[in-house]
């Protein structure tokens, strides 16, 4: 969902930004299959880190200058 704030500080609503393939993304191969390894691995193991104790969370950092990829990545990857 897209927000943006208007003239009197309120959020206003701009609809569903729409979704990317993973496909689209422009990166290594090698790279990209690393990512998405990783988050499957992850999206299937919330029973481990519910046996451990440990919040259910996973973060990436994604770096480098505008216009190299990192919000079409973080877009495919929520699809």
């Amino acid at each position: 969902m897209l927000f943006h704030p208007n003239n009197d500080g309120e959020w206003r609503y701009f609809g569903l930004k729409p979704k990317r393939d993973i496909s689209t993304v422009v990166l290594e191969e090698a790279k990209k299959k690393s990512i998405l390894d990783d988050a499957r691995s992850y999206l299937s193991s919330r029973s481990w880190y519910d046996e451990m104790g440990i919040p259910y969370r996973r973060g990436y950092l994604l770096y480098g200058p505008p216009g190299t990829g990192k919000t079409s990545l973080a877009t495919a990857l929520a699809n």
